[in-house]
């Protein structure tokens, strides 16, 4: 009976510990700490940042358990290696040293050889596709949509830089969005065009889930960009000139978001999550593609639990995520002029490596831990997604009824299913 006693005691104990060590895990990447948004534990730091082609340094205090809790999601899920996520952006750095084995190859295009191989009507379409050039380069303008990859899927364990959420996944670059868009009167369509175009391409090559920090300006931004870019032009046009001008650009706005929805309803009938950023209007309003009914949408929230001051606001947004000073990659060499890199460097002796603010980061916050929902239960549909993040997530500290910040751990814990309450995942 004693031995017996000794021998159920000595499992317990053995069990007890094999729980407690999976409850979290800590990768070894060396920057993680500054990842707050991933594990806040209240941590004072020092951030380095850039204003135009200067750089200084931020003191920076987090508020403890404002974050998505990577920890204790990455004790159950990293993602897997048939979960692609499609980052539609403005363009990727292919060789950056946290993310050149995170990239999806095409394994059915020859690289280079001018055939289109795998006949979907894209030749060399090897990593991904550029659909405002219409060719295969995706190197170019590619600070924005490196920093959204590192978020999602940064390789984890390198003992370097950071570690991206969904680190087992790939990442499906693709241009769809011109970092001049915002500055021309007559491009909008074929921006989003480009954009409805991406959706489709992620579509055929079966991505997992989509991500988007892209949106189609108001009509009161571009008016206001072509007053502030064409200032003469402007102030000669006739009051009938201007109204024609209003027209015109309701028409455009209305061509654009037609074409990007129809793409987006296609994404929602396969079972295809997408998820976008709110915008950083910072007033309540709706903003497109995020607005779609179809679209899990994503506002930005601050360290200390309220919601950003630029972050665009309204009840039809679904979650929050950290969308200021978030670590990530970057392209490389962009130093500040008066930081000596091999000092200080861009970020903590990294030039590979940035902090920057706005919805488009809190965005692929979630997408990420969306990739690991469709890891983890790849039957999950789109709704019971969306549920899960609501439902699992932390209240916004000033405000309960605000969208409530995504817990990774908490969603793989509890994944929402319709007809079931049941917890999937114990406590």
């Amino acid at each position: 009976m004693i031995l017996r006693s000794m021998m159920i005691l000595s499992f317990l104990v053995q069990f007890s510990s094999l729980s407690f060590a999976q409850d979290r895990y800590i990768p070894n990447d060396p920057l993680f700490t500054y990842q707050w948004w991933g594990e806040n534990t209240g941590q004072q730091l020092v951030i380095p940042k850039i204003m135009g082609a200067l750089g200084y340094m931020v003191p920076f205090e987090a508020k403890p358990d404002i974050d998505v809790d990577l920890p204790e999601a990455w004790a159950i899920e990293r993602g897997s290696d048939d979960c692609l996520v499609a980052v539609l952006d403005v363009g990727f750095q292919l060789d950056h040293p946290d993310l050149y084995r995170q990239f999806w190859q095409n394994s059915d295009e020859i690289p280079r050889n001018g055939i289109d191989d795998d006949n979907n009507g894209l030749v060399d379409d090897v990593n991904g596709w550029n659909f405002i050039r219409n060719d295969q380069v995706i190197n170019i303008d590619f600070k924005h949509g490196t920093e959204i990859a590192g978020i999602i899927a940064a390789e984890m364990d390198n003992n370097i830089g950071i570690a991206g959420i969904a680190p087992g996944c790939k990442i499906l670059p693709v241009v769809a969005g011109d970092i001049s868009h915002s500055v021309g009167i007559d491009n909008l369509v074929p921006q989003f065009k480009a954009l409805a175009a991406g959706i489709r391409y992620a579509i055929q090559m079966k991505a997992s889930v989509i991500s988007i920090s892209l949106i189609i300006p108001s009509i009161d931004t571009r008016l206001q960009n072509f007053q502030s870019n064409f200032p003469d032009a402007y102030s000669a046009m006739s009051i009938e000139g201007r109204f024609n001008l209003l027209l015109d650009l309701l028409a455009q706005e209305l061509e654009a978001k037609n074409a990007t929805h129809t793409a987006i309803k296609e994404a929602y009938k396969v079972n295809i999550p997408i998820v976008a950023a709110a915008g950083n209007t910072g007033r309540d309003e709706m903003t497109f593609p995020t607005a779609f009914k179809e679209v899990i949408s994503v506002a930005s929230i601050r360290s200390n639990g309220e919601l950003s001051g630029f972050t665009t606001k309204g009840e039809w947004i679904d979650v929050s995520a950290p969308g200021e000073n978030i670590l990530t990659c970057s392209d490389a060499g962009r130093c500040p002029g008066n930081f000596d890199c091999s000092i200080t460097g861009n970020c903590h002796n990294h030039a590979d490596y940035n902090h920057p603010d706005g919805t488009s980061f809190s965005a692929p916050i979630v997408a990420g831990v969306v990739a690991l929902l469709r890891s983890k239960y790849p039957t999950l549909t789109i709704e019971e997604i969306r549920e899960t993040l609501k439902r699992t997530g932390k209240p916004i500290t000033s405000d309960p009824t605000l969208p409530p910040l995504v817990s990774a751990g908490n969603a793989l814990k509890n994944p929402f299913r319709f007809g079931s309450e049941v917890l999937l995942v114990g406590k």
